[in-house]
């Protein structure tokens, strides 16, 4: 098991990618909620919470242009720090319009992230082993936001609301650590 913690492309790839998952897992239960708080209305809880796909829309096109330019741990950096800042800031955000904007954001941070992630692992990986590393990553990710709703669901019912973005943003910190290695 050491072996393969050590090794980089676990530690850059398949941890970062599990932590990521996990942290967007832990929103699950807790966005809907927070929007619902904010507004009674239910088309503007719709809204709020279509803003991050609609991030990764927007931000698709950019994170292909800067992998044409950048390395891409350097775009999942970017990818992975945006969606830090925008989640955290939703600890802050004094109302929709605030929360919709931080979804945004964390959508193009999402874009950024997954494209840079994949053309990360086409660099990375041989051919005949890419769908191997490519099914396994899914596997993760699938994992990650199979236990993220429940330690969110956890952690907004004990601390609160908010307090789950803090922590899925700790998460996250902690993936920009093991990438940066």
């Amino acid at each position: 098991m050491r072996e393969l913690y050590e090794h980089p492309f676990f530690r850059a790839f398949y941890l970062p990618a599990l932590l990521f998952s996990f942290a967007l897992g832990l929103l699950i239960p807790v966005l809907p909620l927070y929007a619902a708080s904010l507004t009674d209305s239910y088309g503007l809880i719709g809204i709020a919470l279509s803003a991050e796909p609609l991030g990764r829309l927007i931000g698709d096109i950019p994170a292909g242009l800067l992998l044409r330019r950048y390395n891409p741990k350097h775009v999942m950096l970017l990818g992975i720090s945006l969606f830090c800042v925008a989640t955290a800031a939703l600890f802050f955000a004094p109302g929709l319009i605030f929360m919709i904007i931080f979804r945004l954001m964390a959508g193009s941070g999402q874009a950024f992230y997954g494209i840079s992630r994949h053309t990360f692992a086409a660099q990375a990986v041989r051919l005949t082993s890419r769908g191997r590393a490519l099914s396994l990553l899914g596997g993760l990710s699938r994992g990650g936001q199979l236990l993220g709703p429940v330690l969110g669901g956890a952690i907004a019912s004990q601390l609160g609301l908010r307090t789950a973005f803090l922590f899925s943003a700790a998460v996250m910190l902690v993936a920009i650590f093991l990438i940066s290695r």
